[in-house]
């Protein structure tokens, strides 16, 4: 659902507004790849005092939508929930992105986007096809540039923040025991920039499908392919919410029940129309 001057989830698509499609990712992975696995913390505890209780504080100040709550409607109790990262469980500021990487390099927020662009980076790094030290490579060349990995890296990934309205959502999802995971177009280095920085993700996701290890990005089938394998239950039961209309699209043509991310309450009520008891 969801930029900056090195990203793991969008590296200059400018006229995107997804954060998971980066500049920098891994080798090159062969499809429907093994995903990560992580173990929730029903506790709660590894996300910290701050972010517990702001979560705890903002539970109040979601309120659903105008939809009423005895509509009738027929859809699956979900077994299990994805999230896509960028602008659902995370913000990023794509200008910031530019402006810091160009900072780092020497040259403008504009020649950093035109050797994005000739290069493909944001698609090579988002699939896996180019190493963070390829896609490095590439950029210090053609801008004639001495910068280090290291403060490129920073440049182009320090530009995340927390959705904060998600906090209530996401931990009492996991304290009443629903299966959560995230679902992204991302690369290596924005990936770990995040899991670094942003405790939520390590502990209350369980099922991890990012697609620079997958080898393919959303919308295409083999993601949602990978994700529904590693849900370990049928699709029909899967509940998938994102902020771009193509990959609900996709999503939805594998079986998946996906929605569109617009805002927390809204999400929160498409939840418990489908039987997600939510005290938000």
């Amino acid at each position: 659902m969801k930029l900056t001057c090195f990203w793991r989830t969008s590296f200059l698509w400018c006229g995107s507004r997804k954060l998971t499609s980066s500049l920098f990712a891994t080798d090159a992975p062969s499809p429907l790849r093994t995903v990560r696995n992580h173990k929730p913390l029903g506790s709660l505890k590894g996300v910290g005092p701050t972010t517990a209780s702001v979560a705890q504080s903002s539970f109040s100040s979601i309120q659903p939508n105008s939809i009423a709550h005895g509509q009738a409607i027929t859809m699956n109790l979900p077994e299990f929930i994805y999230f896509d990262l960028g602008n659902v469980l995370l913000y990023f500021s794509r200008e910031r992105q530019f402006c810091q990487m160009a900072d780092a390099l020497g040259i403008s927020a504009a020649e950093v986007d035109q050797i994005v662009a000739k290069n493909d980076l944001m698609h090579r790094c988002e699939t896996g096809k180019l190493s963070p030290e390829q896609a490095h490579t590439i950029l210090c060349d053609t801008a004639e540039s001495n910068c280090d990995f290291l403060s490129l890296f920073r440049a182009g990934s320090n530009i995340f923040e927390l959705n904060l309205s998600m906090l209530p959502l996401i931990t009492q999802l996991v304290r009443n025991g629903y299966r959560l995971g995230i679902l992204s177009n991302t690369s290596a280095n924005h990936w770990e920039y995040c899991l670094d920085h942003f405790s939520i993700l390590r502990d209350c996701f369980e099922k991890i499908v990012l697609s620079y290890e997958v080898g393919v990005m959303k919308p295409q089938e083999e993601i949602y392919e990978a994700a529904i394998q590693a849900a370990g239950v049928s699709a029909e039961n899967i509940f998938y919410a994102d902020d771009l209309h193509p990959n609900i699209e996709g999503a939805n043509r594998c079986g998946m029940d996906a929605v569109l991310y617009t805002d927390t309450p809204s999400l929160v009520e498409s939840m418990r129309q489908r039987g997600i008891e939510l005290a938000l």
